[in-house]
């Protein structure tokens, strides 16, 4: 672990502090709630030994990552296009994109937002549901903390890739 780089990275005028090791094809590791970088610590070594550019970064207003002056306003949006300005910054084009929880949710928003930049996606902790299926109270056990924030955390996708119109599979959301 001890191998494992630190940096901030300017993204659109907000710090994010990534954590990263090895090279080869990218591999963006995208935390959880309410976590940070270290919850991948031992996946970015053996991706790293792997032959893989491992990176997770802390994602806005987490860790050692800035807040936004506004975070009240802050959207998925703002997170995924963090994250494009991460890649860019870091002077990658493709790569997979790995994410856990929290980390999940902006994986796959990534992944409709920015199709050109993802290699493969891997989610973990959270299934992957229609847009606004998470609305749906009996898709989720009561307790399911995440069923406390649906109104926020599950949007319209159209807002969030700040598109008037996303083609999902045969079903096209305006």
């Amino acid at each position: 672990m001890d191998k494992i780089q630190h940096k901030q990275v300017d993204v659109g005028g907000l710090n994010l502090h990534v954590a990263e090791i090895g090279s080869g094809p990218a591999v963006l590791l995208l935390h959880g709630f309410p976590e940070i970088w270290y919850s991948w610590r031992y996946q970015l070594t053996a991706l790293a030994e792997a032959g893989f550019h491992a990176i997770a970064p802390d994602l806005r207003g987490y860790g050692l990552s800035d807040q936004p002056s506004e975070p009240e306003k802050a959207t998925f949006f703002d997170i995924v296009e963090d994250l494009v300005g991460l890649l860019d910054a870091l002077g990658i084009e493709k790569g997979f994109v790995v994410g856990k929880d929290f980390g999940a949710a902006i994986a796959y928003y990534f992944d409709l937002c920015h199709p050109d930049r993802v290699k493969g996606i891997v989610t973990l902790g959270l299934p992957y549901r229609k847009p606004g299926e998470f609305a749906k109270a009996d898709l989720a056990p009561k307790g399911f903390y995440v069923r406390h924030w649906q109104v926020f955390f599950f949007p319209s996708l159209a807002l969030i890739c700040n598109k008037t119109e996303i083609c999902i599979g045969t079903a096209l959301i305006e």
